[in-house]
């Protein structure tokens, strides 16, 4: 049998080897190297930090910039003054980029673990029954974020979730518990539990269900959630009622959704109804007369959608009444328009005639360039010069994507001194010069003209309204387009000089002054 060696000295006999005493010791300094080793590790881990640029940051000012890369897209936005795209958080768990952040240093660890705004979204993806990690994350999120108030995300699966549960039978107790908590959910594809309980959520201010299609009669009273005031619906089909929500929103929902809501809503404030969908028949009775939104502050219709005729448009603009309307941005898909205008023709005009006198802020917008638009430019112009009364309140005109002839159109409307006298800013974007039956030569010839006669009119418009006293115009180009803007040219100097002599005229091309 081979006798070991002292690691040590190395002696194979037994008489020549280290003592016992003598070991230990040998021991004693191997361990105090190692010891010192680690500690020495540590110590230039922390030098490192010290001297790095990010490292001598104060960590009240680290904990912000977390609290800013952490944070996600807000799912309320579907209602932003430009873009209403962003309609669901980030994708990624917000628990990941937690996890990134703690583990570059143990200073960045101790900022992450004790800053509890960083653990107030819970962001879970469910996609089965026996995904114990999130409810880890779940426990983790609630025990992290303090006393904070927490946003729940939760896309659960589409099918085969039990429906007596929430999220885990370990865990729903739990969740039960902190609903206290929770002032803000986002719900994709929620079943009949997740439905039954929501009315238990008594500090929820914003609740967005996502896909729940599966639901088509569903009707959900959430008249006990009093703190509730915002409501968004994507590609859902259920009557909502609460005489406390005072904000909805609606995207891929069909019209009767639409009617049902609102009517079982008398409370609004803010209303958003972007991108019908017009495959269900409308089955509860049409309204007979006109419903009044007595409260209604701020209204966002994108009416003739893909999928729809013009009649369901037909009956909201013919049935919808809103005195204290401040607020009107209309969206028409120009391809839409003009097949189906026909059919809505008659309700919108009688919906523009009854607009209050309230109104400050009006809003066109076309969400494609098409050549068609030419037919159909004299309509809409027709309905806001024929309909709106001269001494409405509007402050704000905006016009996006809209075509040269319903500019030019608008802008001849408002060379008369006593249209809209309080109006005070107009709004141009992407400015659409096509013109339908004609070459791409003849357009070349023609752009030219079309840019002298709008700028001339422009310059009609600056004359003859700012001469009265007290009156001051501001023109905002929001892109810094060759086209949008470049029709400016032919009469910037007059308009200098105007302002020269105390014309009281602003131009703004991204947002920044131009004259």
């Amino acid at each position: 049998m081979t006798s070991l060696s002292c690691p040590y000295c190395g002696h194979d006999s037994p008489q020549q080897r280290c003592t016992g005493e003598l070991h230990d010791k040998l021991r004693q300094v191997d361990n105090s190297i190692s010891q010192l080793f680690t500690h020495r590790s540590g110590l230039l881990q922390e030098h490192n930090e010290i001297h790095s640029s990010i490292g001598i940051l104060p960590p009240e000012i680290l904990s912000h910039i977390f609290q800013y890369l952490c944070s996600p897209l807000e799912f309320g936005d579907l209602h932003s003054e430009q873009e209403k795209d962003n309609v669901a958080p980030i994708e990624s768990p917000s628990w990941e980029m937690n996890t990134v952040l703690s583990k570059v240093s143990i200073n960045w660890r101790r900022i992450v673990m004790t800053t509890p705004k960083l653990w107030t979204f819970v962001q879970l993806h469910i996609h089965s029954v026996e995904t114990e990690d999130n409810l880890v994350w779940l426990i983790r999120f609630f025990e992290y974020s303090g006393h904070f108030p927490l946003t729940l995300f939760i896309d659960l699966p589409h099918r085969g979730f039990p429906s007596d549960s929430l999220i885990h039978p370990s865990v729903d107790d739990f969740l039960i518990k902190n609903f206290w908590r929770i002032n803000r959910v986002y719900l994709r594809h929620p079943h009949e539990g997740w439905l039954s309980y929501l009315p238990q959520l008594g500090q929820m201010t914003h609740l967005f269900l996502v896909n729940l299609k599966t639901f088509i009669e569903a009707s959900l009273s959430l008249s006990r959630a009093t703190s509730l005031s915002e409501l968004t619906l994507l590609a859902c089909d259920a009557e909502i009622s609460s005489p406390h929500l005072t904000i909805l929103n609606f995207e891929q929902v069909t019209f009767n959704t639409l009617f049902r809501t609102i009517l079982n809503c008398p409370n609004l404030i803010k209303l958003y109804f972007r991108d019908a969908d017009a495959h269900q028949f409308l089955r509860s009775p049409i309204p007979e007369e006109t419903f009044t939104l007595q409260h209604l502050e701020v209204l966002d219709l994108e009416l003739y959608g893909k999928y729809c005729d013009g009649h369901w448009e037909a009956v909201l603009l013919s049935h919808i009444h809103t005195p204290s309307l401040r607020s009107l941005r209309f969206v028409v898909p120009t391809d839409r328009l003009f097949y189906v205008l026909d059919k809505s023709q008659v309700a919108a005009s009688r919906f523009f005639a009854t607009l209050p006198t309230t109104l400050t802020s009006l809003e066109f917008l076309a969400t494609e360039k098409n050549p068609h638009w030419h037919e159909n430019a004299k309509i809409l112009p027709l309905l806001i010069n024929n309909s709106l009364q001269d001494d409405c309140l509007i402050e704000s005109l905006t016009f996006v994507s809209c075509g040269f002839r319903f500019m030019a159109d608008i802008l001849q409307s408002l060379t008369c001194s006593y249209r809209f006298p309080r109006l005070r800013r107009i709004t141009m974007d992407n400015l659409s010069w096509l013109e339908s039956g004609y070459t791409r030569g003849d357009l070349e010839l023609m752009r030219p003209q079309q840019k002298a006669f709008l700028s001339h009119t422009f310059l009609e418009v600056v004359k003859l309204r700012l001469d009265v006293s007290e009156r001051q115009l501001t023109l905002y180009m929001v892109h810094n387009v060759a086209d949008d803007v470049a029709w400016l040219d032919g009469i910037w100097s007059e308009l200098v000089e105007l302002k020269r002599r105390g014309c009281r005229l602003d131009i703004f091309v991204e947002s920044k002054p131009k004259l």
